[in-house]
C-alpha cells in the first residue's frame, strides 16, 4: 500500500503532462511555488510534532489487548501522516488549472509530497519507535500488560514489538515472531494487506 502511494505522484505526474501540456511554455508561477514550498515545510513540523501520537496504552491490558490496541494506533497515526504528507501535490493539483504554468506547480508539489511521504509514512525503525514511545507514555509496555521479570524496558519485548507493528505494516516484510502473541499479528497483518 504504502509504496503504490509512493508511486501516485509520478502517476499525477504523467497524467497532468497531458492535462496541462500547453502550459509548459508558460512561466512558472513562483509566488505559488513558493506557497507550496511553506506548505510543505509546514506539513513537516506537524508531522515531526503531532503525526506521531497514539492514543495511549491505559494501564491493565491483556497482551493480546494491548496489542489489538498498539497495531490500530499506528494504523491510524500511519494514516493521518499519509493525509498530511499528500497536501503540497493535492493543492498544487488545484492551483494548477488556476495558474498559467500550472504544470511546473504540480512538478513541485509531487516532489514535496514525495519527499514527505518517504520520511515520514515509509514504515521505518524510526517512525516504528516513535510510535511505541507514544504508546507508552502512561508506562505500559505495548507488548504486554506487564513488565518483563527481568527488566520493564527489556529489549526482548521492544524488539517484539516492531515486529509485530512491521507485520501489520503493509509493504513491510513481516519478520520472525519472537512472541506468542506475534501469531495474531501475523494473522492481522495478512487481513489488513487483503483489504
Amino acid at each position: 500500500m504504502v509504496a503504490a502511494l509512493l508511486a501516485a505522484p509520478v502517476i499525477v505526474l504523467v497524467a497532468m503532462w497531458f492535462a496541462l501540456g500547453d502550459t509548459l511554455t508558460d512561466p512558472t508561477p513562483w509566488p505559488f511555488v513558493i506557497g507550496i514550498v511553506i506548505l510543505s515545510v509546514i506539513g513537516d513540523l506537524v508531522l515531526r510534532t503531532v503525526g506521531y501520537r497514539t492514543v495511549v496504552l491505559p494501564r491493565g491490558l491483556t497482551k493480546a489487548d494491548a496489542m489489538a490496541q498498539s497495531r490500530l494506533s499506528y494504523q491510524a497515526a500511519l494514516f493521518r501522516r499519509m493525509t498530511i504528507a499528500e497536501l503540497p501535490m493535492i493543492i498544487s493539483l488545484a492551483l494548477a488549472f488556476l495558474t498559467p504554468g500550472g504544470y511546473y506547480l504540480v512538478l513541485f508539489g509531487a516532489a514535496l509530497t514525495l519527499n514527505l511521504l518517504v520520511v515520514h509514512v515509509w514504515p521505518s525503525e524510526r517512525s516504528i519507535d516513535k510510535t511505541i514511545a507514544s504508546l507508552e507514555l502512561d508506562g505500559t509496555r505495548a507488548t504486554s500488560a506487564k513488565p518483563s521479570a527481568s527488566h520493564p524496558h527489556s529489549a526482548d519485548n521492544h524488539s517484539a514489538h516492531r515486529s509485530s507493528i512491521r507485520a501489520t505494516t503493509p509493504g513491510h516484510p513481516v519478520q520472525p515472531a519472537h512472541t506468542a502473541g506475534a501469531d495474531c499479528w501475523a494473522e492481522s497483518a495478512s487481513e489488513v494487506v487483503a483489504r
